[in-house]
């Protein structure tokens, strides 16, 4: 593996912190391998209670932050990622062909499939203060806010527990007595895996579109909704997942059993669904709400798919065509 060294300008290495410092946790000493390359950082890590916390600024940078800027009036740390937009795309694929959720299920030729593990830690980060710091993710005109319990401050640079690469870059950490073998997706690599994930769920038929709508909306997830989508309405949802993210809707209210009514064929290559969800707030089912999906067939290359080219009803909330 060939040495690196992390470059750290002097002019910006310090993010001045207005926070109270508490007794210096200790310096620790580990060989640390960022995507199979040695590097060496120009400051120390640091442990306090058993956690391993990073200096944020130079590993963020490292690993493909455009900019970190702090917010001493909020206390909050802003950290500019442009991939970070695209992993979440990878990880709504991935969530959503893996949901549990079957009232209506998936396509039978996207159900059990062999799918790489979904890369997010589950993992509650301890607590070394009772006051967070926030963090806000950028990623284009999307902005995720966080609260991180997990940090310190040393000489005026601010440290962040190490878990927190995962959410940042999907980094997977692993730890041995002596190393930190830190592993991330690429820009390169993240647009192979959308692209496979997205030409694998392009539907084969207006009964897959269907399924991939119903089974996005209940499940929350744009990744399969946008998946059944013509190239038109594509646009359109894009739009919404640049502002709100690749979930939609919340955990309540929720969409629960949904029913297709009615289905009709004008033509040969046009099917006309009418569909109604059971909605649910806390323990009470509230009300229905109903759509009328239009799904017309496209050729391409000789092969036949079928995408929603029309969709009314009630979209606010749950869909990501949602004004």
């Amino acid at each position: 593996m060939r040495k690196l060294t992390l470059i750290f300008l002097v002019s910006c290495a310090l993010i001045t912190l207005a926070l109270p410092v508490l007794a210096s946790p200790k310096s620790v000493q580990y060989e640390i391998i960022l995507n199979e390359q040695d590097v060496t950082p120009t400051l120390p890590l640091i442990e306090e209670k058993g956690n391993i916390l990073i200096p944020l600024r130079e590993f963020a940078s490292a690993m493909g932050a455009s900019s970190i800027t702090w917010d001493d009036s909020h206390h909050t740390v802003t950290v500019v990622i442009d991939d970070f937009f695209k992993a979440h795309e990878y990880l709504s694929f991935l969530s959503g062909l893996q949901s549990a959720q079957n009232d209506y299920p998936l396509p039978p030729r996207l159900q059990n499939l062999n799918l790489p593990a979904y890369p997010l830690y589950s993992k509650t980060p301890p607590m070394l203060h009772s006051n967070p710091i926030g963090l806000n993710i950028v990623s284009g005109e999307l902005t995720m806010p966080w609260s991180v319990y997990d940090y310190e401050v040393q000489n005026g640079t601010l440290y962040i527990g190490i878990d927190w690469l995962n959410t940042l870059f999907l980094a997977q950490i692993e730890q041995t007595p002596t190393s930190l073998l830190i592993t991330y997706p690429t820009s390169e690599a993240l647009d192979q895996d959308i692209a496979a994930l997205s030409e694998l769920t392009m539907p084969l038929s207006a009964e897959e579109a269907i399924a991939l709508w119903i089974h996005g909306q209940q499940n929350r997830n744009g990744a399969l909704q946008y998946a059944a989508l013509s190239p038109k309405l594509k646009v359109k949802a894009l739009t919404y997942f640049h502002k709100q993210g690749w979930v939609t809707g919340s955990s309540s209210p929720s969409l629960e059993q949904a029913a297709v009514d009615d289905i009709s064929s004008p033509d040969d290559s046009t099917v006309i669904y009418k569909v109604t969800f059971k909605e649910r707030n806390g323990i009470h089912e509230n009300s229905q709400i109903h759509q009328t999906l239009t799904i017309k067939k496209y050729t391409c290359d000789e092969q036949d798919y079928w995408f929603i080219t029309e969709a009314s009803g009630d979209l606010d909330y749950y869909s990501v065509l949602s004004d």
